[in-house]
This record gives structure tokens, sequence and C-alpha cells, in this order.
């Protein structure tokens, strides 16, 4: 029996009340009671991007859910913000303008990944104790620029299998959280998904149990954080992925005793990485019975070091906006259970 079947009748003081009095478990039983197929709406899961809600769901309903309490992804630091402005602002230069003839328009992609390696380096030698993601930033950029100029890139483009994306770009992505104490494990099948959770809570996202298991946990004392999955596209990622997250947020609900305030502050990520794409869904608990799921666009890293702004920047971007999400539900955890 799925969550729409066991929770039909909810208690109404405690659902999510739109501004125009409807209440999002009311529409979303709607749908779930008629739909025939496996859907995240059968665990009470709002996946924002999911165009069946554009039918349920008006423009103004739709905007009212998706900015109700924290915004999906934080701010980075000014560290780090840095380091990626002096990185957009190098590669300005060598990006030929539309008047630019067809002779001159040729980009110096050697010169431009020179460029930006010594922009990089002279953003300053950082101390991995008290600066340690702008040190792992510039690591990182920096072995990036190795794979441009060695065209690690193009030959994983062509031929690269997922465990060799998995070795070659994204475990250099795991070690951007190293300085949490969390452990990003590949290969182990998350407590979450082991856990029936079922009870009831003080916040109702109680979840059934999944069989998914994702490519990575990020995990430190029997507490799940989130987690990422290489390879599997979009039915997986739709499906499994969001009943995953909230079986972690669920688990962590229960290491502080499902408080209702601290539960709704907190907030999973998921990391969907397939060949050189990577997008972040963020799922929260902002309102009523409902988890919700946001998610980024989905961004490329080109084989080309001139395209870096339209891919591998927003790519770690995203990843460094994910390490503030992780730290903030681990502190919270840790110094809740001290």
């Amino acid at each position: 029996m799925n969550t729409i079947q066991r929770t039909r009748v909810c208690r109404t003081l405690k659902k999510w009340k739109l501004k125009n009095g409807e209440y999002v478990e009311d529409i979303m039983y709607k749908y779930g009671s008629g739909c025939d197929h496996q859907h995240p709406v059968h665990s009470y899961i709002l996946d924002i991007d999911d165009p069946i809600w554009a039918r349920e769901f008006s423009e103004e309903q739709l905007e009212e859910i998706s900015s109700a309490g924290r915004s999906a992804l934080p701010e980075l630091s000014d560290g780090v913000k840095n380091i990626f402005k002096v990185c957009s602002d190098t590669v300005k230069p060598f990006i030929p303008t539309s008047s630019s003839s067809a002779v001159t328009s040729a980009i110096d992609e050697k010169g431009l990944i020179d460029a930006i390696d010594a922009a990089v380096q002279g953003c300053g030698s950082f101390d991995p104790y008290t600066h340690f993601d702008e040190r792992r930033l510039q690591r990182t950029l920096q072995e990036f620029f190795d794979m441009y100029r060695f065209n690690i890139l193009n030959w994983l483009d062509s031929n690269g299998s997922e465990a060799d994306f998995v070795a070659n770009i994204w475990s250099l992505l795991d070690r951007s959280f190293q300085n949490l104490g969390v452990q990003t494990r590949r290969g182990q099948t998350p407590v979450a998904a082991k856990l029936g959770w079922n009870r009831d809570r003080a916040v109702s996202v109680d979840s059934e149990q999944t069989t998914f298991h994702p490519g990575l946990v990020f995990y430190r004392n029997d507490n799940e954080y989130g987690a990422a999955e290489c390879g599997k596209e979009m039915i997986e990622s739709q499906l499994h992925y969001p009943k995953l997250l909230k079986s972690m947020i669920n688990l962590a609900g229960s290491k502080v005793d499902h408080d209702e305030q601290t539960i709704r502050s907190m907030r999973i990520i998921g990391l969907i990485q397939f060949h050189l794409q990577m997008r972040v869904s963020v799922l929260d608990c902002p309102a009523g019975y409902v988890c919700r799921v946001r998610t980024t666009p989905t961004y490329t890293i080109f084989t080309q070091p001139s395209m870096m702004t339209t891919g591998l920047l927003p790519i770690l971007k995203l990843t460094w906006k994910a390490k503030v999400i992780v730290f903030a539900i681990n502190r919270c955890i840790h110094f809740l259970m001290i």
C-alpha cells in the first residue's frame, strides 16, 4: 500500500495550504489516486519540474510551491566566487565577437588554457586549514586544465565508460567534501535504502523502502546527507532517486527526534552525473506532508576550453553549493546529537 493510500485523510491543520485556499496534498491525492503507474506522487513527493504538475496546478500555484521556504541552493563564499570570476574574466578576451572575421575568429584554445591556468594560480596560495574551499577549487581547476591540454576530455567523450567518467571526472569532485569529515562512499547500499520509515512523524515525510542503489553516498556516523548517481539517466533518476532522498531525510529526522523546525530546515542533495553532464536535485520538506524536489538545469563539460564558462564552471559551482548544503545538515545533526 503506497503513501497516497495510507494517508487518504490527512489532518487539515497540517496540510500545505496555498494562498487561494487549496491544499497541495489534496491536489496530489487527486492525481495520485488515479495514477496507475509508479510515480513519486505515491510517496507525496512533488518534483517541480515534472510536467504533470503544470496540468494539476496553476502557474501561480507552482511558483508559490517552488519559492516557499529556503532557496534550493545557497550562496558561495566570497573567496570561491572570486576564483570563478577570475576564470570568467580571463576567458572573455579569447572569445571572438560577432564582428570578427572568419580568419581572426579562430580561438587560441592552448593560449586560453595557459592564460586561465596562470590567472588561477595568481589568486594566491591558500592555507588548507583556513581556506580549504579556495585551495581545493584551485587544484580541481588545474586538474581540468591538464585534461584539456592532453585531450583527456575528448577521449572520454568518444570512448569513455561509466567507470572512466568516475575515475577521471566525478571522483575529482568528491574531494571537495574532504574537510567536512564526510565520507564519499561509492558502491555501497545506503542505510536509508535498507530501512522502512513508516511511523508517524511531527512532519509526515514517511517514505517507502527503496531498492535503488546510487553510485555515491555522502556518509558520516550512520548519517546520510545526499547521494550521487553516475550513468543512469531519466527513468531511474526521476522515479527512484527522489524516494531515496526522501528516505535519507527521514533517517536524518530520526536523529533529531523528529523535531519539526529542524526537519523543515534540512535539505538533501542528489547529484545526477551522466557522461559529461551533471545536474543537482535538492529535496526538502517546506510545509505540510509534502517533500519538494527542485532541480537545476543540466550542464555539460564541453571538450573545448573556450566553452568552460557555460559547462565546467557551472558544474563546479553546483558542486561547491551542494557542499554548503551537506555542511549545514551535517552540522545540524552533529550538534543536536551531542
